[in-house]
């Protein structure tokens, strides 16, 4: 059964091309940071998608003192 729902997950996302993908950066870290800036162009180029890291507040204060839920 887990293989069937995985190969018609990828049969799906065959049909449709490939998915945009969101990254979030960790504790302490910003999307402006040239390390999260190069994941997320890679995670792109590795998936032919369009990749964007999304930054959440401002950055890595928010990450340590913020609720990423609201």
């Amino acid at each position: 059964m887990k293989a069937f729902a995985i190969a018609s997950i990828i049969a799906v996302s065959q049909a449709r091309g490939p998915l945009p993908t969101a990254v979030f950066h960790g504790l302490g870290d910003q999307c402006v940071n040239p390390g999260m800036h190069d994941f997320a162009r890679e995670l792109g180029l590795g998936t032919g998608a369009y990749s964007h890291c999304v930054e959440v507040g401002n950055g890595s204060e928010t990450s340590f003192f913020g609720n990423f839920q609201k």
